[in-house]
């Protein structure tokens, strides 16, 4: 369906629902792109790529997600700069407000992408912690409706979970179950722990909550930084994503502390424009073929379904280094591909 007519159709859905946090017609196409409302705000996606280093060469994997936003006085928004999500966010009064809100930001950020991709790459899409808090169960059903209707399925999808740095045993018992909720429907989950965490705080969060990426600033590994990471995520089936990379010099640092993902302005600013494509002179030599073996079934087939991994659960269940109870381990299994260059999907 084309994405003007599923404009109409998410318009007139939203209209016979009567939601109130919500203008009429919330959607609207401007210069070719999908563009949502809320109060004075008005806003459209930027993409940013997450790239996987394949044979020592980058390859554009999926695409993170984020607001460009405008709106009227006392917004305090600048409509050129890719601002935080909390910012727009801030105009959402209560917890009903925050989860029609959040809803809508997923649904322009997932019709942008689908005009420009087709069937290929993975979707990265922030889910905000509110909107986590203020649905009881059955996480993801009402997305995965959406993804439906526009032909997606949860597979190509990662929820971004941000945590706050200050929940306790309880609300992250809570957490980790809408996590689970998420990974059960198909859904992949990144736990993003960019800024202030360090990178003994993002393991903790790791173990307790166990998503299938952890998320970790490349300012977080500077040359004296640990490089255990990578060998307790593995134990976790859980691959790294170091974001924020400007230069060669961490993306050689980060790959060597053994990311699995990379993003940041290095391999591309954000843009409206999903980009497919880096600039090949941005190779870094990172040990031979180590990237690409992480990869590898134990069967020797390619993992293919890098960003699409569905999380399935045993029943042993397991303690992490920290002491804290984690719940079920978890093994990950994707699409395989035929050994040789990975397929994108």
């Amino acid at each position: 369906m084309p994405v003007s007519q599923l404009v109409e159709y998410f318009n007139d859905r939203i209209r016979a629902e009567q939601i109130r946090y919500l203008p009429e017609d919330p959607l609207r196409i401007r210069n070719g792109a999908v563009e949502g409302r809320f109060g004075a705000i008005r806003f459209q996606s930027v993409f940013q790529a997450r790239v996987a280093m394949w044979s020592g060469r980058p390859h554009v994997v999926g695409h993170a997600a984020s607001l460009r936003a405008s709106g009227g006085a006392n917004t305090g928004l600048d409509a050129d700069k890719v601002i935080p999500v909390r910012d727009v966010f801030a105009a959402a009064r209560d917890g009903k407000a925050v989860v029609h809100l959040d809803r809508l930001c997923r649904l322009v950020h997932t019709l942008n992408y689908l005009r420009q991709t087709g069937e290929t790459g993975s979707l990265f899409l922030h889910v905000h912690a509110r909107h986590v808090a203020g649905v009881a169960t059955e996480h993801g059903r009402d997305f995965e409706q959406v993804l439906e209707r526009c032909g997606l399925q949860p597979d190509r999808v990662v929820i971004v979970y941000t945590p706050s740095g200050n929940e306790d045993e309880d609300s992250l018992a809570r957490i980790r179950h809408a996590l689970q909720g998420y990974r059960h429907r198909g859904y992949s989950v990144l736990l993003n722990t960019d800024g202030a965490f360090s990178v003994h705080q993002a393991l903790k969060y790791a173990w307790m909550l166990l998503p299938n990426y952890v998320q970790i600033d490349a300012g977080r590994m500077t040359a004296g930084s640990p490089r255990y990471p990578s060998s307790i995520l593995n134990e976790l089936s859980t691959l790294i994503v170091v974001s924020k990379v400007r230069t060669a010099i961490e993306a050689q640092r980060a790959l060597a502390r053994g990311a699995d993902l990379l993003a940041g302005d290095y391999y591309g600013r954000a843009s409206s424009e999903v980009r497919f494509s880096v600039n090949m002179r941005q190779t870094v030599e990172c040990g031979g073929n180590r990237d690409f073996k992480r990869f590898f079934s134990p069967r020797g087939t390619v993992l293919a379904g890098l960003v699409s991994c569905r999380t399935f659960e045993s029943s042993a269940w397991n303690r992490g280094p920290f002491g804290s109870f984690i719940g079920p381990r978890r093994y990950v299994s994707g699409r395989f591909g035929v050994l040789g260059e990975p397929k994108i999907i």
